[in-house]
């Protein structure tokens, strides 16, 4: 075969024993790019990040929402002599809350880490709404109540 000004012999023999080209000690450019093309290339996969915890979980319909939506309806308003096992009963319904809105961290750390969110803005906003909503209703019930007295007095 006739060498080039850029290939020897030697190297072409050293390229098919080894699979690569050497010029002058150096690797060789345009063989080693041919070889790329032939080998299988290693798959470069992007590491996927972690979700985290953020407000805006506290803030979804899975978040406080669901915790002030469904827990007064799971927890009975009559539990005196069963103090113990109504408390339970909430942990449980708290950790499983959790659980659901984000399995990555064990209770107590979700747990800190929501005490630390909770003093943003988002999480502010969203307890002081809840606060009014129950204060609405407790004057709704109030005045109900209140008109059911004065109509039974009046019998």
């Amino acid at each position: 075969m006739a060498s080039h000004g850029w290939e020897r012999d030697d190297d072409l023999a050293r390229r098919e024993d080894t699979g690569t080209s050497v010029v002058d000690g150096e690797a060789g450019t345009q063989d080693t790019v041919e070889d790329a093309g032939n080998a299988a290339a290693p798959v470069v996969t992007q590491k996927r990040r972690r979700n985290l915890l953020r407000e805006s979980h506290l803030v979804s319909a899975d978040g406080f929402k669901k915790v002030h939506r469904t827990f007064p309806y799971q927890v009975s308003t009559d539990v005196s002599g069963r103090e113990a096992q109504a408390l339970a009963s909430l942990m449980k319904m708290y950790k499983q809350w959790a659980f659901d809105l984000y399995p990555g961290l064990n209770f107590e750390d979700f747990i800190e880490r929501t005490e630390s969110l909770g003093k943003g803005h988002q999480v502010q906003g969203l307890m002081t709404e809840l606060r009014e909503k129950e204060k609405v209703k407790a004057l709704k019930k109030r005045q109900e109540e209140g008109e059911s007295d004065s109509e039974e007095a009046m019998l």
